[in-house]
């Protein structure tokens, strides 16, 4: 039952339904909570940051980051698991949105280190750590350092996904943004 709750409250946020969302992932955690689950518990903490996330409440997402991390690295006997790294990704993505850049940019940094051991260089989620990364030191304003993992994140990016996947398009995208800061604001990669 708290499975069903949880993919209802999957199927709200992903409509951006976010109160109704919170709503079925909260009705899951009691179940999970009342039949002892703890990895079903970790990962709705995690669906829930990320709602809080999706909604700008970055400090109620850190809190259920907070809250799911060390319940994975317990569940899993290890900090190197891909479901870890995610976690690591998403709580730095949010201090980034916090403007928290240095707690930010240590997040996104132990995420890479864990899916670069797990995972084969050229994974989408090692795509996706470079991205980050890139995001982080853009909005530093370290314009050479976020071209450099931008550009890394594009490659994965092309070669896995194809040049027209919307994550494409996000390198891209973040690349341009890093020229405009560059000329128009008149820095020097």
């Amino acid at each position: 039952m708290g499975v069903s709750f949880n993919n209802i409250g999957e199927i709200y946020e992903i409509q951006g339904n976010y109160i109704k969302a919170l709503e079925y992932y909260s009705k899951s955690l009691e179940i999970k909570n009342e039949i002892g689950d703890k990895e079903g518990i970790s990962s709705t903490y995690s669906r829930i940051g990320l709602v809080y996330e999706k909604q700008g409440e970055y400090d109620k997402s850190m809190e259920y980051f907070e809250k799911a991390l060390p319940m994975q690295v317990k569940e899993f006997g290890t900090e190197e698991h891909v479901d870890v790294a995610k976690t690591y990704a998403l709580m730095g993505w949010t201090c980034s949105k916090m403007s928290k850049y240095d707690l930010a940019m240590e997040y996104c940094m132990k995420s890479l280190k864990i899916r670069l051991k797990v995972l084969d260089e050229g994974h989408v989620d090692v795509g996706d750590s470079y991205n980050k990364i890139g995001v982080v030191y853009s909005d530093k304003a370290e314009y050479d350092k976020a071209l450099e993992y931008y550009n890394k994140g594009l490659d994965i990016r092309i070669n896995k996904l194809g040049k027209d996947h919307t994550d494409v398009a996000q390198s891209y995208l973040g690349i341009a943004n890093v020229y405009f800061e560059i000329f128009y604001r008149g820095f020097d990669p």
